[in-house]
């Protein structure tokens, strides 16, 4: 399963590095590598090979017709100052992409939910992204996050991460159809793992 998901890591960098290319993302392309090599010897809790999430996220966005050469990088990057203290004056990427990679990076003990969540406010394309990635990790975390860490990642989902798209759809109405997807993305991930928990632990008290 290791080698698979290696492999899985290589097709989809690959695929991503072809499609920006094709669409002359030219900070993608910059920021793409330095992932990479950023995240090289990181895994997720799941085992998998931790740059599968960003690129994930990426695929994410083209997927819902959001891409673009700044959410592109800054899904490639919205990780790497909170999780590997990156540096991204390092590589030649636009003032843009660096803000957007500051407003999703979470410092813990120097800002609370509140301020977080309230900064990702000031940026279209920090909201987009954010919903993404927590797409994607509600999605991964069965098999990652213990029950009690799994209640409270949805309860900080429902109270901060829905409502940012509900803000978003309001101020850009321009992208409320796409906006109202990734909510419903979100809203059925959380409905549904509450369910299955709910389950689970009605089974465990009925067994005990």
């Amino acid at each position: 399963m290791e080698v698979k998901n290696e492999l899985n890591s290589k097709e989809m960098y690959y695929y991503l590095e072809n499609y920006c290319q094709k669409k002359q993302y030219q900070n993608a392309l910059i920021s793409l590598p330095f992932a990479k090599e950023v995240h090289k010897n990181q895994k997720r809790i799941g085992g998998d090979p931790y740059i599968i999430h960003p690129l994930s996220v990426a695929f994410f966005t083209i997927g819902v017709g959001l891409d673009s050469d700044n959410i592109i990088s800054g899904c490639l990057l919205h990780d790497t100052i909170e999780d590997q203290n990156a540096d991204l004056d390092l590589i030649n990427i636009n003032q843009e992409i660096k803000d957007i990679v500051n407003l999703l990076t979470f410092i813990k003990g120097k800002m609370s939910k509140d301020e977080y969540f309230n900064k990702i406010r000031t940026n279209i394309n920090a909201i987009i992204i954010k919903l993404i990635d927590r797409i994607h990790n509600l999605s991964t975390m069965n098999n990652a996050f213990s029950i009690d860490k799994m209640k409270k990642y949805l309860i900080e989902t429902e109270n901060y991460v829905i409502p940012l798209a509900d803000d978003a759809k309001n101020q850009y109405p321009n992208l409320a159809r796409k906006l109202w997807i990734l909510k419903f993305y979100l809203t059925t991930l959380v409905n549904t793992t509450n369910y299955v928990i709910n389950e689970e632990e009605k089974l465990v008290r009925k067994i005990s």
